[in-house]
Formats: structure tokens, sequence, C-alpha cells
């Protein structure tokens, strides 16, 4: 009699587990179904597969030179005046085993010309970021707006040049939107 209840038990849980799965892929399903829609909708091309050769691609910006398993997928590339622009879905794993933590977000990418930004990188602050300021990394701080210096780390090339792109308005705007990630340089800008 105890048995059945075992197995009853491990049958309630497989169904949960499938029905958890098919709603997942369902969900997926129909993002991919709105991105292709609004990917068609701006005249953009629209890639649902995975396209592994991005992170290569874009290894000078910071967020793809992290972790490992790297993935970026529901690709839109298209132009915006003489801008060029692909959105994309992308996430990668730091740490291994029962350690490991994978990281998801949406990344926008605009290359241009006539953009002309001093090579920069945008994060939120860390622990371990704290740590690493004491030793001498860099982090560009304002000491009119401590609240952002606290929740961000600012690092570029050249200093002053960086400190002009992120004006009183910038800053602002960033310390009302924690958690944000931003890169840039010549003639790439990177949004995610």
């Amino acid at each position: 009699m105890d048995n059945q209840w075992i197995w009853v038990l491990l049958l309630m849980m497989a169904a949960v587990a499938i029905g958890v799965w098919f709603i997942a892929h369902q969900v997926e399903k129909e993002r991919k179904e709105q991105l292709g829609a609004v990917a068609s909708r701006l005249g953009f091309e629209f890639s649902p597969e995975s396209q592994p050769q991005m992170a290569e691609h874009l290894a000078h910006f910071r967020l793809f030179s992290q972790g490992h398993s790297k993935k970026a997928w529901n690709v839109m590339n298209g132009r915006a005046g003489d801008v060029k622009v692909q959105i994309f879905d992308y996430t990668y794993t730091t740490g291994g085993g029962k350690s490991s933590r994978t990281w998801a977000q949406t990344v926008f990418l605009f290359e241009s010309g006539r953009l002309r930004l001093p090579a920069f990188s945008l994060r939120p602050q860390g622990f371990w970021d704290k740590i690493a300021g004491a030793f001498g990394q860099q982090d560009i701080d304002f000491e009119a707006n401590p609240e952002f210096s606290r929740a961000y780390v600012l690092q570029g090339r050249d200093e002053d040049l960086v400190r002009t792109l992120f004006s009183e308005p910038v800053v602002a705007y960033y310390t009302r939107h924690p958690g944000l990630c931003r890169g840039g340089r010549r003639p790439t800008h990177l949004l995610s």
C-alpha cells in the first residue's frame, strides 16, 4: 500500500514538471511570435535561432567577455536612418555545478559612424567591486551625486571624456533607474 502512494506522488511530480515545461515552452513560443511581428512592423529581419558567434563578435564589450555557455537568440537586425540596430536576448552562465548562475537580458546594440563615444563601461556596483576599488580598480565617481557613485561602477580609458558624456541629467537618470548596464566605444554603443 505504501508503494502505491510513492508511485502516485512520483506521477504527480512528473505531471507538474511536464506542465511547467509546457507552459514555459508556450510562453517562449508566444514571445518569439510577438518579437517577429514587432520586427516586421519595424522593417527589421528576425531570427529566433541561437547565434553563438555574436558573443565572439562583441567580446570587446565587458558583457560578452564574461562567463560561459553564451547564447544570443531572437535577433532583430535593421536600420533606423544611418544607425544599424540589433536587438536580441542574451544569456551567459558564471560558476559551475550548484554554484552556477545564469544571467539573462535583452541587449540593444546601436552602430553609427556619427556616434563619437569614448570607450566606457557602466554596471551596478557589487560587493567585489567595492573590494576591488580599495585596491585601485577604476571607478569614476561624481561628488555631486554620491547615490549614483554608490550604485554604479563607471570605467573608461579617457576619464575626462567619460565625465563629459555622463552629464548631470544622464547621471540623474541612472540614479533613478538602478541596475542598468551600458557600454560604448567608437563607433559602437551598446545598451542592455
